[in-house]
């Protein structure tokens, strides 16, 4: 049995200036002891971010050592399955340095980020993510100053490339972190139709147009809640005038709307509505399938505004109002399943849900204990105040016996709330009788292939020795045959493009001494440092810049699954603690379908290998 690599990382490749000076070439040895001294500082310093900036900074040695200190510190914000520290740490030290060495870092930063730009296509999903997420800080720090020119040629690229979702999710990160007009003119004419759109609510049920009789019960329920009516009060009048006609949908789909607008002011009123009238919503999405609907209409109330949609339903799940199988059923619903190559926000929401619901059982549980202590001590007074004689005693005894039973209530209810959770938790580990959430990607490529399989069939994929035989679609599961040929018909006979293992973030050119050295031979120069004098046009290529053709429903389809194996693969690594005894111990009934794609099976594994001494080969 092979025991599961431990997570390394190519070192940055990329050309420097021709205006910068060329730096001192250091062997393989210089730069395992320099990168050493730089993790060493990173670790050491954590949470003291001026000191650790100023360490890195001064480092004694006789030779430029900024571009081996970017590498050192994007490795680390770009390791895998973590990176040792928090993202921010990463962020302020790289933009500390930048201040701190204006001359010079600044210009080794933006070279690595070109290198990493070059090689999105090869990058790992998470790591892509990651990096992204902090270009939008660190430029929010500087003004949005950037070459933004540079970007100019993802305006041709097809809206699944990895650069141009790059471009697109650094431009939304950023809008989080500034105005949306002051990012506008910051950027150049050509690149606005890579802006995401200008933030902004749904249009509440009350002011739609034609909107006839639901217009005129939504404007009626938005005065009833402007007034402050009680949840029960308002309940009474759903009884009397909407349940009747609509039932249980449509005055869900009536009522959600109505108190996201009415709390779409600022994200304070928007928890106080979810809040105030939490029981009212948990009446009217009872089931799984009502709660998917709440999911779906509070993402199409926020759709141009995805940071607060994100944080609407993480609300909605922190209110136990939706569970995390609802989320993944919207997630992977129809009507999102042909953004998932070209969207993030289907993740980001999955994402922040199976985090929460990692804690929430152990969060009920401590909670819970603390009722069972409070029911227990109220009772014992209760017993105790019960012999005892007198108009003031008996009085006692009643708000003593009052007490205990509202705490015995209080306990049964989140004795049920803990049941709950920990049956969503074993429903996610081992798909116990229903979709898996953490695992749900199986059902969503398994859908994929249905639909596909039905549409444009199945034709023959050559393939070397090597790889297994693919089971997934050669296009989306909304495209038929390109160009109206046959299915089968017109394809290239070459294997879906599929992304590299994990074994790094980003796989560059490395020869078996660097591999056995943890660096380039005796003589050669940093990644960062090489082909100086390169030829315009080679970079150009490396970074994407050269004319594409357009692309074709194949290479849509190989990109969908990629990006759907990618993502399968970042969360399975994510949770890789939680599901690895359930694989030792065969309990992971998704492993044991028979229709599982082979693809499917291996990124699993791919993203299990990330243990330490976990070996998949046996048990997958």
């Amino acid at each position: 049995m092979r025991a599961g690599p431990r997570w390394q990382h190519s070192r940055l490749r990329s050309r420097a200036c021709a205006s910068s000076p060329q730096p001192r070439r250091t062997s393989g040895v210089e730069r395992w002891v320099v990168e050493q001294c730089c993790a060493d500082v990173l670790r050491s310093f954590n949470g003291a971010r001026k000191e650790c900036t100023v360490a890195l900074a001064t480092l004694p040695l006789p030779f430029r050592h900024e571009y081996i200190t970017a590498e050192a510190v994007f490795s680390q914000m770009l390791a895998l399955p973590a990176p040792p520290f928090r993202l921010v740490f990463y962020g302020v030290v790289l933009m500390d340095l930048c201040k701190a060495l204006p001359a010079a870092f600044p210009a080794v930063t933006a070279q690595g980020i070109k290198a990493l730009y070059g090689r999105l296509p090869q990058l790992d999903v998470e790591a892509a993510t990651r990096l992204a997420h902090w270009m939008a800080h660190h430029l929010s720090n500087f003004g949005f100053t950037w070459a933004w020119d540079e970007w100019a040629p993802a305006l041709v690229l097809p809206a699944w490339h990895p650069q141009r979702r790059f471009c697109a999710a650094v431009l939304e990160r950023a809008v989080r972190l500034a105005y949306w007009d002051k990012l506008r003119e910051t950027l150049p004419d050509a690149l606005q139709p890579l802006m995401p759109p200008r933030p902004h609510p749904g249009v509440p049920p009350a002011e739609a147009e034609g909107g006839g009789e639901a217009a005129g019960l939504a404007q009626q329920l938005t005065a009833l809640v402007r007034d402050k009516k009680s949840s029960k009060e308002v309940s009474a009048w759903l009884d009397g005038a909407v349940l009747p006609g609509a039932g249980l949908g449509g005055a869900l789909a009536l009522v959600a709307p109505t108190l996201l607008a009415i709390g779409a002011k600022t994200l304070t009123h928007m928890v106080t509505m979810l809040e105030r009238y939490q029981p009212l919503l948990a009446r009217l999405a009872p089931d799984h399938s009502a709660q998917a609907h709440l999911v779906a209409l509070a993402a199409d109330f926020w759709a141009a505004f995805p940071q607060m949609a994100c944080i609407c339903i993480d609300r909605l799940m922190a209110f136990r109002l939706v569970s995390n199988l609802a989320i993944a059923d919207w997630a992977f619903s129809p009507p999102l399943l042909p953004t998932l190559h070209t969207s993030d926000l289907a993740w980001e929401v999955v994402g922040r849900a199976l985090a929460q619901t990692g804690h929430r059982a152990a969060d009920l549980a401590a909670s819970l204990a603390d009722a069972h202590s409070t029911a227990a001590a109220a009772q014992e007074e209760a017993a105790r105040l019960a012999s005892a004689v007198g108009l003031e005693a008996e009085g006692a005894a009643q708000r003593a016996q009052e007490a205990a039973a509202a705490a015995e209530e209080a306990t049964q209810v989140k004795a049920a709330l803990h049941a709950r959770a920990v049956q969503e938790q074993e429903v996610r580990d081992s798909q116990a009788g229903g979709p898996d959430t953490l695992l749900l990607f199986r059902c969503s490529v398994c859908s994929v292939q249905h639909q596909a399989t039905g549409q444009c069939g199945m034709p023959h994929q050559s393939r070397p020795p090597d790889r297994e035989p693919s089971s997934l679609p050669p296009g989306p599961p909304w495209a038929a045959a390109a160009e109206g040929e046959p299915a089968g018909e017109g394809m290239e006979e070459a294997a879906p493009a599929l992304p590299p293992a994990d074994g790094a973030a980003a796989e560059g050119p490395a020869t078996a001494e660097e591999a056995a050295e943890g660096g380039p031979r005796e003589g050669q120069p940093s990644d960062m440092e090489v082909e100086m004098a390169a030829p315009a046009g080679a970079a150009e290529a490396e970074g994407g810049g050269a004319a594409v053709a357009g692309p074709t429903a194949r290479e849509e389809g190989e990109a969908y699954v990629a990006a759907l194996l990618g993502h399968l693969r970042a969360i399975v690594r994510q949770h890789a603690h939680q599901l690895w005894p359930l694989v030792v111990q065969r309990k992971l009934a998704v492993l044991t379908r028979g229709d599982l794609p082979p693809e499917v099976r291996r990124e699993i594994g791919r993203g299990l290998c990330c243990l330490e001494g976990g070996s998949t080969e046996d048990l997958l």
